[in-house]
């Protein structure tokens, strides 16, 4: 993807008559800047209808979230003066946004806001004091959790067993685990309930593993590239004889140690605790569902009694795990949803299992200690010291991402911001970015508008929906909400005040970039069991408004889409419409799409978990599914070693199908709006120089959204664990489904781009 500064205006491209050949052409200055950039990325020697992907994308691209981050980085490396400067001079309304220009009684918080930002950031970019630590912030952690382990004497004995006079120790540990935001052996996550959206549940699931997935574990060279990589790291990050370590810092490690009474360890005995650990982890994962299995949101609701958990799964006290968290005992749910049953059947049997002597046979309290320190230092070594990361992510490139180098600190440590104070840095992100409520918010608003109600309008072309479906699903459609640019609510983006109170209890420290992340981890933490009890709070966003992203929420049948992504090449409003309707407009019908798809249809307009489909229709949706899961089941991604891994149909079908119902809809719109008057000319016109059709550049610019160059490594980690197909497969997957496509491109039938069997549902 192309990144381009994006300059929204309310008033439309012009269009002039070249007089020469007679051929309409919008000759403003974003149709120039559109003409370059499709010069720049297709391939006119490429044959549209072999590979569209090829002929769509030539070259490697800026990305938009590049582009975001550089806006980002200006923003906290100025003065708060400049900012306020640029946003006037950029938007002259952006007092919608702000709300802070001189005579604003918030003006004094938004500089408050600001300067703690920047102290956050400076705390991050401090790398000169963070280096100067090593590995030592995160000891006191180690500590705590030893000393929940000393409490029982034999915890250090290889031989002492798991076993049922051990599960308040066991609870204890994953106590102290989760103060530190750190899950081992089990997940909880507060959420809408799936038959009661409007209420918060707490919801068990398997936890993520240090591996990407379940595959990696059962692959012995990736294992052994990872045992190395651990021991390495570790005798790094606790070993006692490490010679590669500056002598000031093992000094100070050796200092820190005894001070929060931890002892460091040998390197044999470092090796030994790997093997334990990784052997403990890969059993773990043997136990796991795998990603494809997690899709279905009927399996993975099983309401289940507080007291029956605790019969059933009973390695640990869970009231007193839940007590731990939740101050109000009345609060207590007295049912909590187990969303994968089986992982906790069988990590109970594992747990509690018992020999033929009748003598615990599980596994030993030690290797659960060492997997749980493994799991504190790996979780918290990205706050740690350039040794430290840099030891991490050269192992992780073998198994996983293929990029060997550290990230630039600079875009580490936005990512840090975005990722913390998402919303205060959005604030001041859309006011450089965003032309403000009227200006620009409500004109996405109306541009989403059009396509919904094309998704409206295409239900009635459905001609296996029954009468009953149809109405429910036509129902379902019309309550779909729109959240737009940034929250106007929890918090309230818009609003200095607001920010200030969302982020309050969050106490930065100038100079201690991990005491600021053990700040918000603590935040984070309370703040996501201080829902339980309480309904769901709809105003809230799921992304940050500086995100280059969109979403559909099942729960709250709702699509956001943030500020971030409403720019080139995504948005323009002063571009020809084919451009937009291409790109955002093909991700907003994905969104909607989303409200249909194997999952999202098993939700009603409420948002419930709940079956509205009649058997007949749900029997075809099953069936045409099956045929988009052949499809991309065909699809082969090549990864290291010339090494080929198919694309798995099953767990990317939900956002395949989004993507075919999204830019038939969003095509179906852009068709739509010819019949404008004061559009009509506009979507006609060529873009100077280019000799491609307004239907064509839609295309262009829908395969444009995807392009993207990924390592092999993190190809096949995204065909095992992502929910998305790799960009390739959802360009080429989407235009081959496609008829609407293959008349624009002239493909003739049987051709790659236009095979003789489509896949369609929406």
């Amino acid at each position: 993807m192309l990144g381009l500064f994006v300059n929204a205006s309310p008033v439309p491209a012009t269009i002039s008559i070249n007089i020469n050949n007679n051929v309409t052409e919008c000759q403003t200055q974003a149709c120039v800047d559109a003409a370059k950039a499709v010069k720049d990325y297709i391939d006119f020697n490429a044959d549209p209808c072999t590979d569209f992907y090829q002929y769509a994308y030539v070259g490697t691209f800026d990305t938009v979230n590049d582009e975001n981050i550089d806006i980002i980085g200006d923003i906290l490396q100025g003065t708060y003066d400049d900012l306020i400067t640029n946003s006037k001079k950029s938007k002259e309304n952006f007092h919608d946004i702000g709300g802070n220009d001189e005579n604003n009684d918030q003006s004094d918080i938004d500089k408050q806001n600001f300067h703690e930002l920047q102290d956050y950031y400076n705390s991050c970019m401090d790398t000169v004091n963070i280096d100067a630590l090593g590995a030592t912030p995160v000891y006191p952690m180690v500590a705590k959790l030893l000393k929940t382990f000393a409490t029982y004497s034999d915890s250090d004995n290889t031989e002492t067993k798991f076993g049922t006079k051990h599960t308040d120790l066991l609870t204890d540990a994953l106590i102290e685990l989760y103060h530190h935001g750190i899950e081992s052996v089990i997940s909880i996550v507060i959420d809408a309930d799936g038959k009661h959206p409007d209420e918060n549940s707490i919801q068990i699931s398997q936890p993520s593993l240090i591996l990407p997935s379940k595959e990696y574990y059962e692959q012995k060279d990736t294992l052994e590239t990872y045992r190395t990589g651990l021991v390495e790291i570790l005798i790094s990050m606790i070993g006692k004889n490490d010679d590669t370590l500056d002598v000031p810092v093992k000094q100070l490690q050796q200092q820190k140690a005894k001070e929060s009474n931890i002892q460091l360890l040998s390197k044999e005995q470092i090796q030994d605790m790997v093997d334990r650990a990784v052997k403990f982890e890969a059993k773990l994962a043997s136990i796991t569902l795998k990603e494809e299995q997690m899709q279905d949101p009927v399996k993975l609701y099983n309401p289940t009694s507080l007291a029956e958990i605790q019969e059933n799964y009973s390695f640990i006290n869970w009231k007193k795990l839940l007590e731990a968290f939740i101050t109000d005992e009345t609060l207590i749910p007295n049912t909590l949803i187990v969303t994968t049953p089986s992982y906790f059947t069988d990590l109970t049997h594992w747990f509690l299992s018992i020999d033929n002597d009748g003598q615990q046979s599980g596994v030993s309290l030690q290797t659960m200690k060492e997997y749980f320190m493994i799991k504190i230092l790996k979780t918290w070594l990205y706050a740690l010291d350039t040794d430290t990361r840099q030891q991490w992510r050269h192992t992780w490139a073998k198994i996983s991402s293929g990029t060997f180098e550290l990230s630039p600190r600079k875009r580490t440590c936005i990512n840090n911001v975005v990722g913390s104070f998402g919303d205060m840095i959005g604030h001041y992100f859309a006011m450089r970015r965003f032309a403000g409520e009227e200006e620009e918010r409500k004109q996405v608003d109306d541009f989403v508008t059009k396509i919904h109600n094309v998704w409206l309008d295409r239900l009635d072309d459905v001609d296996w929906l029954d009468p009953e479906t149809r109405q429910a699903a036509i129902e379902k459609v019309g309550k779909i909400k729109h959240k737009i640019a940034y929250s106007i609510a929890s918090p309230d983006v818009r609003s200095p005040a607001s920010l200030r109170d969302h982020y309050k209890p969050i106490k930065i420290i100038k100079k201690s970039f991990f005491a600021n992340e053990i700040s918000f981890m603590k935040w984070s933490t309370k703040r996501a069991w201080s829902k339980v009890g309480k309904p769901v709070d709809k105003e809230e966003w799921a992304m940050s408004p500086s995100d280059v992203n969109a979403y559909y929420s099942r729960s709250s049948n709702e699509i956001a889409v943030p500020a971030g992504i409403l720019q080139k090449p995504f948005y323009n409003y002063e571009a020809p419409w084919y451009l937009n309707y291409g790109s955002i407009g093909a991700i907003i019908g994905h969104e909607l799409t989303h409200a249909f798809d194997s999952a999202g249809r098993m939700y009603d307009g409420t948002g419930k978990l709940e079956n509205w489909w009649s058997p007949e229709t749900a029997k075809h949706f099953e069936g045409q599914s099956d045929c988009f899961v052949k499809q991309y089941n065909d699809f082969i991604v090549e990864g290291p070693n010339g090494r080929f891994v198919n694309v798995n149909g099953q767990l990317t079908l939900a956002e395949n199908l989004a993507d075919n119902g999204g830019i038939a809809a969003s095509y179906q719109a852009f068709q739509k709006i010819w019949s404008e008057p004061q559009l009509s000319g506009q979507q006609h016109a060529k873009l100077p120089g280019i000799d491609l059709s307004p239907e064509e550049l839609f295309f262009t610019s829908f395969a444009r959204t995807w392009c993207s160059a990924t390592r092999p490594e993190a190809l096949v980690e995204a065909v095992y664990t992502d929910v998305h197909s790799p960009e390739r497969y959802r360009v080429i997957g989407t235009v081959q489904n496609s008829v609407d496509f293959a008349k624009v491109f002239k493909c003739p039938q049987g051709s790659p781009m236009n095979p003789e069997k489509k896949c369609v549902i929406w």
